[in-house]
């Protein structure tokens, strides 16, 4: 391995786009953001502009490698938002672009299931039926905007249209993302035809299909001048955000798994064979390694419902990091470090913005459960932070229930400067979980994904033992783990019983008049 080499990782965001250099070690050698925004144009309806996008990723590009040698460059990789349907003419221009967040075509998914029921569609693309997936998109554009839809030469996700602009010869997705299309067998790693005749869709306004590191073409004179990079440098399939985050935070054998903390959480896993959930609870989507698989659930609401409690019950702690001119979280975790374990037994339902994996729940509400006189706010404080953490740990005995390991987790974003919110994880999930030294897992996911693209290491498994590094681990404590079980059963009792009852359905019934 050349150690003079750098590689790049490019992430496209929902509202900014990322461009880091790397050397081999993955330290950070330059780095440049830009920042766009969503269209809104009402609820439910979310578009971005491809043009803007794409000018923006090649401004970022151009600021971050106009400061290192073009000639270190060795690999691009890139990291982008999933599920963003892109509409190009045949003059190769963008049309519209629907964002992953627009779920418009809710009627298209009662049509999808007149052909198709939820678990034969969940057999065949290990998704479960939603408006965000690109076939509902495609299928609203042919009722909806037919003109539009007769202009259409291709429909793409991001990962393909900037690779495109760079220098690739065609439109190509990841046998990771391809999934997305709605009619990708996952585990055959093939296009069920059956299922696109029956739903009248043209396979050829898809992007082709090929292995995550696939070369597909050279960056072009063009592509050189707005971005910096050399020209003819090699192009790879890469993989989208989430897919990238499973590399960049090492989830590439049985038993490891990754915690996102965003403003809303993900828990990514690695599987060595083909699955399904029988309760139909997490996405499975082809891993960047060949014949492999990777398990996905999502959060709602994470350090976005830490994060309320920050803005509308810690007022104290903001006025006074205003005042100190220091984070308004700093304060937090020492008010979080001051309350036991299990805070006293108060539980807080983390439902903030409803219930995701595994009980896609729509009606669930964020609930605070068991408050007396003992509880203080540091208590509250800590409730938080343990209630957002129980939610994974919903997910991970899920899995474990279907006879899936969860043997360690690496935990990413912004919440791993909590050192206490660190072991509270490690304690709750009853593994050893790990900070690595380079947080965003995954523009350097993306970058490792490329790295290995164009021959750098031998193997994905060879590229993320060589360049991830470990800052911290932290192991659980048996006495807290006894203790979390405990409170993590009074968790889903106080869940049980308010679905049950039906007190979600009906105060969300009251909020909805």
């Amino acid at each position: 391995m050349n150690t003079d080499a750098y590689m790049v990782g490019i992430d496209v965001g929902t509202t900014g786009t990322k461009v880091v250099v790397f050397d081999m070690k993955s330290n950070v050698i330059s780095k440049a953001y830009r920042e766009y925004s969503t269209i809104n144009i009402k609820p439910g309806w979310v578009e971005q502009d491809a043009k803007l996008l794409v000018e923006k990723t090649l401004d970022a590009c151009r600021e971050a490698l106009g400061r290192v040698n073009a000639d270190q460059i060795q690999s691009l990789g890139l990291s982008t938002q999933r599920c963003c349907a892109i509409f190009i003419d045949q003059n190769g221009d963008p049309m519209k672009m629907f964002s992953w967040q627009d779920c418009r075509a809710e009627k298209e998914i009662e049509k999808i299931r007149e052909t198709i029921s939820d678990d034969d569609f969940y057999k065949l693309s290990g998704l479960p039926l939603n408006a965000a997936w690109l076939l509902p998109k495609i299928m609203w554009v042919q009722k909806n905007e037919p003109e539009l839809y007769k202009k259409t030469d291709r429909v793409v996700q991001l990962h393909d249209l900037i690779l495109k602009r760079l220098g690739a010869d065609d439109y190509y997705t990841s046998v990771t993302d391809v999934g997305f299309y709605c009619v990708w067998d996952t585990d055959k790693c093939s296009w069920d035809e059956g299922l696109i005749s029956r739903l009248g869709v043209d396979r050829q306004l898809m992007s082709k299909v090929a292995p995550t590191g696939t070369e597909i073409g050279r960056v072009t004179q063009q592509a050189a001048a707005e971005t910096g990079l050399p020209v003819g440098l090699k192009l790879t399939v890469s993989a989208g955000d989430e897919t990238c985050a499973c590399i960049g935070a090492g989830v590439v054998y049985p038993g490891a798994l990754s915690v996102d903390m965003g403003t809303g959480g993900m828990l990514l896993g690695f599987l060595d064979k083909p699955y399904r959930d029988p309760n139909r609870a997490f996405m499975i989507v082809n891993h960047p390694i060949d014949g492999c698989y990777e398990l996905e659930g999502w959060q709602k609401g994470a350090a976005g419902v830490f994060r309320w409690f920050r803005d509308e019950i810690a007022t104290h702690e903001v006025f006074e990091a205003k005042r100190l001119g220091i984070d308004p979280y700093l304060l937090l975790d020492d008010l979080i470090e001051r309350a036991p374990a299990g805070s006293g037994g108060l539980v807080v339902m983390p439902y903030f913005a409803t219930a995701g994996t595994p009980r896609w729940n729509d009606d669930a509400r964020g609930t605070i459960f068991g408050l007396s006189y003992a509880h203080d706010r540091a208590c509250l404080a800590r409730a938080f932070v343990e209630g957002i953490t129980f939610e994974i740990k919903d997910m991970i005995a899920c899995m474990r229930s279907s006879n899936l390991t969860a043997e360690s987790a690496c935990i990413i974003g912004g919440t791993t400067k909590c050192e206490e919110w660190n072991q509270i994880q490690a304690d709750i999930y009853g593994i050893p979980v790990h900070v690595p030294i380079f947080e965003d897992a995954s523009i350097l996911g993306g970058a490792i994904i490329g790295a290995y693209g164009v021959g750098l290491f031998s193997s994905i498994p060879d590229a993320v033992k060589e360049i991830i590094r470990v800052k911290k681990q932290y192991e659980p404590i048996p006495k807290n783990v006894r203790l979390y079980e405990e409170l993590y059963d009074v968790y889903v009792s106080v869940y049980e019983g308010l679905d049950n009852s039906g007190a979600f359905k009906k105060v969300a019934a009251f909020q909805k008049r």
